[in-house]
């Protein structure tokens, strides 16, 4: 600055360490860019700044009993514990905030959150370029997500599908950047891996549980790849029960343009106790109609005591309580099942709307 007294013109480099320290007491002394309620532990940071502005700060982070808030207007975020490397930095044009080998345990469920890295970034919109953001993380924990989220700088709109979706499990290699309003961009791409997820069934979005493989996404299109062992599928609008699976594999891709989305399941292959088999098929939706449905399918056999559960809902419930009441014994062999048509249509009363049909050896 142009004196010594002038502190609001400094410019300059700082450092700190404390072994044991009372974060909360000494927040007003350390570089630390969120404010700290409580918090005990060692603290090493080092900070650049331009006069009252930090720009640019690291800490080196061993506490216990942590309650921090993010934001002014968040509640906050309570920690039994947190260990780790935090940065920030920020900048007239947006800031980011790293975390490296960063491991803590939330304080009312003590669940504990394994070490990883974390990095996000926001651009501010100028009159040349639209906001933008980036997320990265080597491991994402979906439950403890979830749990936080009232004290993370989210949208109501996330916190509430959160609520909804009540997601478990766990993503890893996490890629996620978008052009625009977070909460509505115009652009985005996302690429991760995902082990034992779990969610709810949301409207007419499926229930999903231990599932295990890759996605990647973006407002075009995508691919999703499954490799499960033990897993369960709620398809409430289609199938009346949940259905268990031994096993399933799958390459799905799909595309969107405009109003239309064009999904397209390369392959599909699956086991459980009752049967195995493998389909493929197209799916095409225009809007909020009901989609045009191309599927062909075949399954190595099944009990007919247990035809009754693979009946479609849309079938109708006369249909399937006949099967469940009229089939009591035997088994079907070699069976293929077609669908083809629009899905506002079914049960198709020609051939000309649709097509389904089933064959087996009995």
């Amino acid at each position: 600055g142009s004196t010594l007294l002038a502190m609001s013109e400094w410019i300059g480099s700082a450092y700190a360490r404390m072994d044991s320290a009372n974060v909360a007491a000494w927040g007003v002394y350390l570089p630390i860019p969120v404010e700290v309620k409580t918090g005990v532990g060692g603290v090493q940071a080092w900070v650049d700044f331009e006069g009252p502005h930090i720009t640019d700060s690291v800490a080196d982070l061993q506490l216990v009993d942590v309650s921090t808030k993010l934001k002014a207007d968040l509640p906050p975020l309570q920690l039994e514990s947190l260990n780790g490397r935090l940065s920030y930095r920020e900048r007239n044009t947006g800031f980011n905030f790293s975390g490296k080998d960063l491991d803590f345990t939330l304080a009312n469920s003590k669940t504990n959150v394994p070490e990883a890295d974390y990095f996000f970034q926001y651009s501010k919109a100028t009159e040349k370029q639209l906001a933008a953001g980036e997320l990265l993380a080597s491991a994402l924990d979906l439950e403890a997500l979830r749990l936080v989220a009232d004290a993370l700088p989210f949208d109501a709109a996330h916190r509430k599908k959160l609520d909804q979706f009540a997601p478990k499990g766990r993503f890893e290699k996490v890629v996620l950047k978008w052009s625009g309003e977070a909460s509505a961009p115009q652009t985005y791409a996302a690429r991760l891996k995902f082990s034992d997820v779990n969610v709810a069934a949301v409207d007419d979005l499926p229930g999903l549980a231990g599932m295990n493989g890759e996605i990647e996404a973006n407002q075009n299109g995508g691919s999703l790849t499954l490799d499960n062992k033990a897993s369960e599928i709620s398809l409430g609008n289609i199938f009346a029960q949940p259905l268990k699976l031994d096993s399933l594999s799958t390459l799905t891709t799909w595309k969107k343009t405009d109003n239309k989305t064009e999904v397209n399941i390369e392959k599909l292959a699956f086991a459980n106790a009752d049967t195995s088999g493998q389909l493929s098929g197209k799916f095409s939706k225009q809007n909020k109609a009901a989609g045009v449905l191309d599927l062909k399918s075949n399954f190595s056999g099944l009990n007919a005591a247990d035809i009754h559960r693979y009946i479609p809902i849309k079938a109708g419930e006369e249909l399937r309580d006949w099967l469940k009441t009229s089939l009591k014994s035997g088994r079907a062999e070699n069976i293929a099942l077609d669908l083809k048509g629009n899905l506002a249509e079914f049960p198709f009363a020609s051939e000309k709307e649709g097509l389904f049909r089933i064959s087996a050896k009995i």
